[in-house]
């Protein structure tokens, strides 16, 4: 993912899945693409991870925004189901958590390795630094089924700082199908004018 030409990401999106005593990691991977505009691209992937299936229906439109619906298929025992994001270090310097009738919380990211911090759900998260910046959005609590007080970590080491959003955060018994709905964002959504940070006075 980039923004105004210049990476988002130290390294690609992944989907961590640990069930049965293996940790299976979901990357990249072949994508299907149906509708192809100017304005919107819609697309599908599926991977399989253990006993599970994991499938994507997504679009992405003209302004970055992109829906990803992501499906768990099988049957069994998932103890840890994550998505992650390694966000490059030097994009990585601001933090905005947000809800609509909930906390906002506004604070610079330490530059230390080690840094962690652990939250409960909310539906925004931005990462960011003075130009441009990563959100990610989920709709509702209900979407991350982990202990309150860690359904969202962020983890900074000596190359990202990642961020990951815990799906499944204890054992969960699963017999059919569970999906979640997920939105991206890099922002801006437009190319800032060249002045946009010139201090001005009127």
């Amino acid at each position: 993912m980039t923004s105004q030409g210049e990476p988002l990401f130290a390294e690609p999106m992944r989907l961590v899945l640990t069930a049965g005593g293996q940790t299976h990691t979901l990357s990249g991977g072949e994508v299907a693409v149906g509708l192809q505009r100017d304005d919107r691209v819609e697309f599908t992937s599926t991977a399989s991870a253990g006993a599970f299936t994991v499938s994507t229906s997504s679009w992405l439109e003209f302004d970055g925004v992109m829906q990803v619906n992501l499906t768990l298929t099988g049957a069994g025992t998932v103890d840890a189901l994550a998505v992650e994001v390694p966000i490059a270090p030097d994009r990585a310097l601001f933090l905005h958590e947000h809800s609509q009738w909930g906390t906002h919380e506004y604070l610079p990211i330490p530059p230390e390795a080690g840094w962690t911090r652990a939250k409960g759900w909310h539906a925004q998260t931005w990462i960011g630094d003075h130009q441009r910046g990563f959100t990610f959005v989920t709709e509702h609590p209900g979407d991350l089924m982990a202990p309150t007080e860690s359904q969202i970590q962020y983890e900074r080491t000596a190359d990202a700082l990642i961020f990951r959003a815990n799906l499944i955060g204890q054992p969960t018994e699963i017999a059919g199908e569970m999906t979640w709905t997920l939105g991206l964002q890099a922002s801006p959504g437009k190319p800032l004018p060249v002045d946009a940070c010139r201090p001005s006075v009127q």
